[in-house]
């Protein structure tokens, strides 16, 4: 694989929210309503990332690696909600 399980599963998840976003027909949104959700969509954001930062963690305070599985659905969550925001923004 050319890159590893956690970034294949960020971009499996951002294919996914883009693929759905395109079916759906999300089109652009207005940048004032966007910058009134700010806090909302940061805290998305870092939501989405946990799942990540718990297999960096974990990784680097035991030593061991989890499985590509683990990984890559970890890093999943953070595609997709990057990917739905970029297709929200249009």
């Amino acid at each position: 694989m050319p890159v590893c399980a956690r970034c294949a599963g960020i971009y499996l998840g951002a294919a996914a929210v883009g693929v759905g976003a395109f079916v759906e027909g999300a089109g652009p949104q207005r940048f004032s309503r966007l910058a009134q959700e700010t806090r909302r969509l940061r805290a998305l954001v870092l939501a989405a990332a946990l799942p990540t930062a718990a297999t960096l963690l974990f990784e680097w305070t035991t030593g061991r690696t989890p499985s590509n599985l683990v990984r890559a659905f970890a890093g999943f969550p953070l595609g997709a909600v990057v990917a739905w925001m970029v297709a929200r923004s249009g």
